[in-house]
Order: structure tokens, then C-alpha cells, then sequence
């Protein structure tokens, strides 16, 4: 596997200046290598709009001149969720040199969500975006969705593992989609000619065939996906039907001397892709990627050397000379489990330089560091790590105006009526407007304001002033979040109390309205024994 950098979007300023930008990318490469002891083997243009050929040609002068020149290739630029078409190339892909590697015949994104709709969507492209479109890399946007489900784009990668507290992890129907092309053509191997393995099929559908280098191995791919079933997010999605069809391949040439001298079966691996087109419907997983339990030998050949097989619609097969396919044991690794509560974060165990675990930043830069804070009167900082934030300066902004530094906590599943109290230690080394609490339909009003500088602050519709929230001095804030009241402290002293009824999920997020380092440290989320009289006074003694 290679790594390829393609920058997701770029500024206007940015690309006003492709000098500088280009050599920007530079040093990120250096710093990827020196840093972290990567080996960035691609660049290119952003991923999604043309950057003009100025720029590309001065981002390919940049890098050939420095001492990545003779490893960092400079693509041309890859084009972008086309789609497909039901025409086969007219020159049959041959005005092309069959090993280009720039990035040309490459496409830089497809995509899939966890269900058939995406699995059906991904088998025909794989298969077509060849045969008319002459591509052959396809870049899976994305591989593994480790991110939590209440953000844009849930649950659209191949596999989802974003419950890290139980080790739980999903494989899904797209996975088994481009397994039947990943699993059985090694990097290196060949198309086969148009017309000669590589053709639409008579009654809907497509087939591609590939060769391995030393012509020992071949694998055939044969998809029949039907356009209306198999809608992509983007790109052309083309208005074909297929039918029911006896294929009958027959072999020739360095494709049944691969079976004679070698004295090879051929494997058949199938999937019915057929499920509902509702977000998140899946084929059952019997009907997805499945051996025949009896190879093709060469004595079921016919006279003329043939094999014949029946294509359905939504079908989507592999005939192949290797025998290295597999499934695995489980789709689903694990019972569900709930995170764990009560949970208790000093971030001491975890890895310098990385993020937190169990949050996710959306902006800024929050990453575990050795307490950069001086000893003092308080015994909060002789703690080893916090969470900081490192980001000192606001940055170069590529769409809508951002917020300021921002990181979430958990999943979306804690729920007011489990009785929760939260608290989290906090310093700031410079005068913000810090917000933090439940986030989640209907229950973000219970998130607290707190402004250093003026000691004003928000709950809910309660406004007031007087906090003190000095600089460079850890600070406890905490809330209690039960079904129908809700109240918040900082450092043991009652700021105001709510009465939001709370019945759905949340998370906890955090923000700030200016870029500046701050900490975080001694996070802890607990049931409160029983709800407790709610009042000030009596508040202030619970605390206690």
C-alpha cells in the first residue's frame, strides 16, 4: 500500500499563491517523514476541483528538486466520482500504456454507506468504471468509519469500529462488494484486452478479467447490477436493466494454458447483493461472498474448452484460479456494549502527541502532552498528562467560517434520566468563551458559557456574571443532568440551575471562541446516587 496525499480543499489564498502553497506541501512531506517515518509516495491536486495546471506544474518542479524527487511522484489530476456508462471505450483502453502511473487512468474517490444500496453501487463501478472509462485504481473513500455516529457521513466506510471501549467492530455488505476484485488480483496484474474478457454482457451486467504478470493466474469478475438498485451518490448512474443470462466463457490462449500446465481448478466465489434500497438495509450476510463447495475442474469443460454459468440480477461472481479467498469468522465481532459508566480520565496512560481517546476534534488540535504547567499550590498540577489544545492561531479557512477549537466525548447515548454527573478540570492560558456540556437534540441548552475575561456566563435562559475563572489555574467544572433539572458548578460554587426536560440521547462537546492553548484534565462521568433536592442551598451541601 502506497500513501497518497490529496488535499481534501485548498483556499482561495492558497491556490492565489502556488508558490508558496506548493511549498507548504513540501514541508509537510518532510515533516510526515521526520516526524512520524512516513514515506509519502503520491501528491497531487485537490481531490475535488481542478487547481489548474500552473500549480501542478510548479508543485512537480518543488518536489522534483528537493530529496524526495526520486520518491514522491506528482500526480496529474484524478478524476472524481465519475460514475459510469453502460458503452464500452471505443479504442478499447489500448491508447494507454497499461502500468501508467500518474495518476490519469486513477479515480480518487468512491464511496460507500453501510448497506446494500452501496454494495451494489460499488460492484458495478469497480467493474465498468474499466471497461468505459479505461480506470484501473479506484481510491475507497473511506476504508475503516471510526468516528462517531451523530457526525456527517456515519458509518461509511467498508468496516465500522467506533465503540473502542468494547472492541466492537462491523464488516459490511460493501466490503464483500469489492472483495470479489481485492482478494483475487494482486497488485501488478493485467487487464485483459476488450472483447477478450473485458465486455458488458449481453443482457446487462459486465465482466473483466485480469491476468497476473507471469500468465499463470487469471481471475473473472462478472457483475449484473441493475441501475435503479444500484444508485451511487455521485457520478452517472446509467438507466439499464439486466436479465437472467447463460454466460458461456471460453478459454484460450495464456488464460487455458494457466489451467492446463498448471494443472488448476477454478474457484467460484458469489454474492447476491438483493436487499432493500432503504438507508442501511443489508443483504443477509448467507448471501454474501460464498465458495462453491466445488471447483471448476478442467474435465467440466466443454468440447470447445468452455464454462458456463448463470448471472442473475444483483449478482455479483468470481471465477478464479487462486485459492487464497476467505472470509474470515465473524461479520459482527461482539455483543453491543454500553459505554462504561462510572469512567474516570487522567489521560496518564495514554500516548504523547496523540489524541485523546474516546474524543474527537472537529477543530483546532486537542492532543495528549507531559503537563507543561509549572508546580504550584494546587494539587491538580502535579498530574503527568493533560489534554491540550495547540493550536495557537486561527487558521486558514477553505469553506464557511469555522467555529473555534472544538472536540466531542462519547457516543450519542447517554441519557438524562441515567442521573449523570459530569465534571472536567480546565485551564486556559488565554481570556476565551469556553462552552461545555450535553449537545444533542433538544438538550443542548443545558450546556454552560462561561467568558473568562468578564466572568459572564449562560445556562440555558439564565444569564449572569461574577465568575471567576482566572488564567493558569486548573478550574472544576461539572453539571448533573437528570430528565427534568439540570445544574451546574465551577470549582464546588453553585452557578444556576435549569428545568429542561431532557428525554433524549446526548454527548458531551466542548468549545472555545478563540484559538488559544488550554488543558483539560480529570474527566469523570457518574451516576448520582439518588436525584437530589435541587435547590440552592442543598446543591451547594451535595457538592460538598
Amino acid at each position: 500500500l502506497g500513501d497518497t496525499s490529496l488535499p481534501n480543499k485548498l483556499p482561495k489564498v492558497a491556490i492565489s499563491k502556488p508558490s508558496e502553497t506548493a511549498k507548504y506541501i513540501l514541508k509537510w512531506i518532510r515533516g510526515a517523514k521526520r516526524v512520524h517515518g512516513l514515506t509519502i509516495d503520491y501528491v497531487g491536486p485537490w481531490n475535488e476541483r481542478n487547481e489548474g495546471e500552473e500549480y501542478n506544474r510548479i508543485l512537480r518542479k518543488v518536489i522534483g528538486e528537493s530529496e524526495f524527487g526520486n520518491v514522491t511522484t506528482v500526480l496529474n489530476r484524478i478524476v472524481h466520482y465519475p460514475g459510469t456508462t453502460d458503452e464500452p471505450d471505443k479504442q478499447g483502453c489500448s491508447q494507454y500504456e497499461w502500468n501508467t502511473s500518474d495518476g490519469s487512468r486513477w479515480v480518487d474517490e468512491e464511496g460507500s454507506i453501510f448497506d446494500g444500496l452501496s454494495s451494489r453501487c460499488l460492484a458495478r463501478c469497480t467493474n465498468r468504471q474499466y471497461i468505459s472509462g479505461c480506470h484501473t485504481s479506484i481510491y475507497q473513500w473511506h476504508l475503516i468509519s471510526s468516528f462517531y455516529d451523530y457526525f456527517n457521513w456515519p458509518r461509511c466506510g467498508v468496516m465500522v469500529a467506533n465503540r473502542p471501549w468494547s472492541e466492537e467492530y462491523e464488516v459490511t455488505s460493501p466490503l464483500w462488494a469489492l472483495a470479489h476484485t481485492t482478494q483475487f488480483n494482486p497488485i501488478g496484474w493485467r487487464y485483459a484486452a476488450h472483447g477478450q474478457g473485458v465486455s458488458m454482457l449481453d443482457k446487462g451486467g459486465s465482466m473483466v478479467t485480469r491476468i497476473s504478470e507471469d500468465l499463470k493466474d487469471f481471475s473473472i469478475v462478472m457483475e449484473k447490477m441493475q441501475s435503479d438498485s444500484s444508485r451511487c451518490a455521485r457520478g452517472s448512474n446509467p438507466v439499464s436493466k439486466g436479465f437472467d443470462e447463460n454466460i458461456k466463457i471460453v478459454l484460450r490462449g495464456s488464460f487455458l494454458k494457466a489451467i492446463t500446465k498448471g494443472n488448476k481448478s477454478l474457484q467460484v466465489w458469489k454474492s447476491n447483493l438483493t436487499s432493500g434500497d432503504e438507508l442501511g438495509e443489508n443483504p443477509d450476510d448467507e448471501q454474501l461472498f460464498n465458495r462453491a463447495s466445488e471447483s471448476l475442474k478442467i474435465t467440466n469443460f466443454g468440447d470447445d474448452h468452455s464454462i458456463s454459468i448463470i448471472l442473475r440480477p444483483n449478482e455479483l461472481v468470481t471465477i478464479t484460479t487462486l485459492t487464497s479467498g476467505s472470509k474470515g469468522d465473524e461479520n459482527i465481532s461482539s455483543t453491543r456494549k454500553p459505554f462504561p459508566i462510572p469512567f474516570f480520565q487522567t489521560f496518564d496512560d495514554e500516548t504523547d502527541g496523540q489524541a485523546a481517546r474516546y474524543w474527537y476534534d472537529q477543530d483546532g488540535a486537542f492532543e495528549i502532552q507531559k503537563n507543561p504547567y509549572s508546580i504550584s499550590n494546587q494539587n491538580k498540577d502535579t498530574k503527568d498528562k493533560v489534554l491540550r489544545q495547540v493550536v495557537p492561531q486561527w487558521p486558514i479557512i477553505w469553506t464557511n467560517p469555522w467555529a473555534g477549537p472544538t472536540t466531542y466525548f462519547g457516543p450519542m447515548e447517554f441519557f438524562s434520566r441515567m442521573n449523570l454527573q459530569v465534571s472536567i478540570d480546565i485551564l486556559l492560558e488565554d481570556h476565551a468563551k469556553v462552552w461545555f456540556g450535553p449537545y444533542g437534540d433538544g438538550v443542548d441548552e443545558a450546556m454552560i458559557i462561561v467568558d473568562s475575561k468578564s466572568g459572564m456566563w449562560e445556562f440555558g435562559p439564565q444569564k449572569g456574571d461574577g465568575v471567576d475563572f482566572a488564567l493558569h489555574t486548573w478550574h472544576t467544572l461539572s453539571f448533573i443532568m437528570c430528565e427534568d433539572k439540570q445544574v451546574v458548578s465551577l470549582d464546588g460554587k453553585l452557578i444556576s440551575s435549569i428545568n429542561l426536560h431532557a428525554s433524549k440521547p446526548w454527548y458531551l462537546k466542548f468549545k472555545m471562541s478563540k484559538y488559544v492553548y488550554m488543558a483539560f484534565n480529570n474527566l469523570r462521568l457518574d451516576h448520582i446516587p439518588d436525584k437530589p433536592t435541587l435547590s440552592y442551598h442543598s446543591y451547594a451541601e451535595f457538592l460538598k
